[in-house]
């Protein structure tokens, strides 16, 4: 039986929420390592904001 085109939409949005969230904790693990203080000091209420990543880019590309 083929799934409605609203069903494979729904499964679609669901692996591609499941694919960001494993992709936010494995960014977050490298932060840790990189950065262990990083997540405890919690300076952005959105670790992966514009802010947060403007801070993180200036302190990798050193």
């Amino acid at each position: 039986m083929i799934a409605a085109p609203r069903e494979q939409l729904t499964r679609l949005r669901f692996h591609m929420l499941e694919s960001i969230v494993a992709k936010q904790a494995r960014a977050m693990n490298l932060l840790f390592l990189q950065f262990s203080t990083y997540k405890k000091a919690n300076p952005f209420s959105d670790q992966f904001g514009k802010a947060s990543a403007a801070v993180l880019d200036q302190f990798t590309s050193e």
